[in-house]
């Protein structure tokens, strides 16, 4: 091949003393695109083993570095190694043309996840102005009247309404996921954030003696705002059809394997993204029941932030209630629950009358609260 990945390559000594090591020019990007270019350059291959199994947690390095600064990164990284390597056989207009190109990707990258950042934002500030508008409608037919509000009257009101949304999002998490990431259980979140909004709003408006707004009113925009924010997300959300939850299990040993075999395989819409071994683990177990070992318990909330799962279901053995928790706190946002194997469960057979995830025969942990500041 032209170019092998930095997550893990084996490399001569020979090689190395030969075109030398990455260049540090690089930052985060482009030093292995670089480094295989030098030693295909010197006349050695290059080639990917497919014996070999790599867990490579993709983005982590770069997990505590601004997105903005990680886009920067890349592109110049690009923009050296065209300089380096490219520049030596090409003329000077192709060169600027080349350039011109990663930097006009770079802007159109950046300006595109920016649009799709603030894209539910504005949808629901939107969305949200339309519902203002019904319920002034439908308390007109009542007889009431619009009151003459001048124009930074109405700008005030409606910052107040848009402060008031923003808040309540960020209280209850609304745009915590990705867009892709999105769910149906989101609309209910956005019931949640317009109910957190609403009381956050009339509160405001009391305190703010300049407006004199209707209560009534001021109801029944929230209510039409949550009612259409949720009516989106539950139309845009993928339907049912994709598994309920997403779990990780830990422990290689026999219970592990009888839990797997007896009741994962057979459950419908259940997805386990892998296994983590205990400590006291065979360290060569490589996968149990046919699912694959993706790490080992230190592995762990690395695991949960990169695969968002649902559920740590723990099968081990020799489990510690101390070491698996103080991993699991570590993991950010998720899991959502903590379940146990336990001890004696009849494990052979039972997976006929529990194929559903709902009725497996669990014991579930009880996580401490997370704080929404």
């Amino acid at each position: 091949v032209e170019g092998l990945s930095g997550a893990f390559m084996c490399v001569r000594r020979t090689v190395i003393d030969q075109v030398g090591g990455l260049d540090e020019e690089f930052f985060m990007y482009g030093e292995d695109l670089d480094w295989s270019y030098r030693i295909t350059e010197a006349g050695w291959k290059l080639a990917y083993v497919p014996q070999a199994e790599i867990v490579h947690f993709k983005g982590e390095s770069a997990r505590t570095m601004p997105r903005l600064r990680q886009l920067y990164e890349f592109h110049r990284a690009m923009v050296i190694f065209v300089r380096k390597h490219i520049a030596k056989t090409r003329n000077p207009l192709s060169v600027a043309l080349i350039e011109a190109g990663i930097v006009l990707r770079g802007i159109g990258v950046t300006l595109w996840r920016f649009f799709l950042a603030i894209l539910r934002p504005l949808l629901d500030v939107s969305l949200l102005a339309v519902a203002v508008v019904l319920a002034l409608a439908t308390r007109s037919l009542s007889g009431w009247t619009v009151p003459p509000f001048t124009g930074n009257e109405w700008a005030l009101i409606s910052f107040v309404f848009i402060v008031s949304g923003i808040a309540g999002a960020a209280v209850t998490g609304l745009y915590r996921k990705q867009p892709g990431a999105m769910e149906r259980t989101d609309a209910g979140r956005a019931i949640l954030a317009a109910v957190v909004g609403a009381a956050i709003c009339i509160v405001a408006m009391f305190f703010i003696k300049t407006i004199n707004f209707s209560r009534i009113v001021t109801g029944l925009a929230w209510m039409y705002a949550g009612g259409l924010a949720a009516a989106w997300r539950w139309i845009v959300a993928p339907s049912g059809n994709r598994p309920r939850g997403r779990g990780i299990v830990v422990g290689c040993g026999a219970r592990a394997n009888a839990f797997l075999e007896e009741f994962v395989k057979p459950a419908r819409n259940y997805h386990v993204m892998g296994v983590v071994r205990g400590t006291d683990d065979d360290p060569e177990c490589s996968s149990v029941a046919g699912y694959p070992v993706i790490g080992d318990l230190s592995d762990l909330p690395i695991l949960l932030r990169r695969l968002k799962v649902d559920d740590v279901i723990v099968a081990w053995e020799h489990f510690r209630y101390a070491d698996v928790l103080g991993f699991v706190r570590r993991g950010g946002g998720y899991p959502q629950r903590v379940r146990l194997v336990p001890d004696g469960l009849d494990l052979n057979g039972a997976a006929q009358t529990t194929a559903s995830e709902g009725d497996w025969p669990l014991i579930d942990v009880k996580l401490p609260k997370r704080s929404i500041l």
